[in-house]
């Protein structure tokens, strides 16, 4: 007869807070043969703070699937596995994106152990939110990934879908100097440090960001109109990228030599272009 295979456990632990873990994460962490942690000496502070004393190895993005064998192996032999990033619910930008695909395609059992996340407060004090809304992970660094991003939001149909996005402080202001040169300056919402002590909502124009220094990690989010309106300057814009592309100009030296031509806002420019034939 097959012994039977050990569980692992996705355990969401608190983003800041450390109260904000639930009852059922608490007795899978005491009840647990090993604890997978992103980072050990993070994950030892939680320990500590709840009195569990577990034996803990590092699993990141960068060893998943080194130790996939290792990890299948511990389950096959009946052993029970809880995974934890250093905040939030793993798998969510955070690891076991390469190990659970392997888990689940043996038939492993996988359980996760729902709690603390930092987009659904976002999304519930955005005032954003009727019944949809797009979680796109982080904000994309290159300009190819949020052309991704603009393709999806003009498959929306026309309807004003907010949008959330992960960002660290480190690169919010370069990321909200994207934001309006591709959106122009839209209203945008920042959520910093959320469950913590100096928890904060911010509601802005984008351009009014710009200088300000932002601590912690942060949820953002924003609408854009997905319908791609064609006018009658629309039109024309369209018909001079035509001609200079055929001449061998990128699309922003384009809107660059446009915005000249017409006296039109070389941002405004540069969306219509991105918006063409996607």
């Amino acid at each position: 007869m097959e012994e039977k295979k050990g569980v692992l456990y996705l355990v969401s632990t608190p983003i800041g807070n450390l109260s904000d873990i639930t009852l059922r994460a608490l007795e899978t962490l005491k009840s647990c043969d090993l604890i997978l942690a992103e980072d050990t000496r993070v994950s030892i502070k939680l320990l500590n703070h709840y009195k569990i004393k577990k034996k803990m190895i590092a699993l990141h993005k960068f060893n998943e699937l080194e130790k996939a064998s290792y990890i299948k192996k511990l389950l096959s032999e009946g052993q029970n596995l809880a995974l934890i990033s250093d905040a939030g619910s793993p798998l969510v930008s955070d690891p076991g994106i390469f190990l659970i695909p392997e888990l689940l395609k043996d038939n492993y059992n996988v359980v996760p152990i729902p709690g603390a996340t930092a987009i659904i407060p976002a999304i519930q004090l955005s005032g954003l939110v009727k019944d949809k809304f797009l979680f796109l992970g982080f904000f994309p660094t290159g300009n190819k990934e949020l052309e991704k991003i603009i393709k999806i939001i003009k498959k929306t149909d026309g309807e004003n879908i907010p949008l959330f996005f992960y960002e660290s402080p480190h690169k919010i202001n370069k990321t909200l100097r994207k934001i309006y040169e591709y959106f122009g300056d839209i209203e945008i919402i920042i959520f910093r440090e959320i469950t913590k002590k100096f928890e904060e909502r911010i509601s802005d124009k984008v351009s009014n960001l710009f200088e300000r220094e932002f601590k912690g990690e942060i949820v953002l989010s924003f609408m854009v109109n997905s319908e791609l309106e064609i006018s009658e300057i629309d039109k024309k814009i369209l018909d001079l990228h035509k001609k200079y592309e055929k001449i061998g100009f990128s699309k922003k030296d384009c809107a660059k030599i446009i915005a000249v031509q017409l006296n039109e806002k070389k941002n405004k420019i540069y969306k219509i272009l991105l918006g063409e034939n996607k």
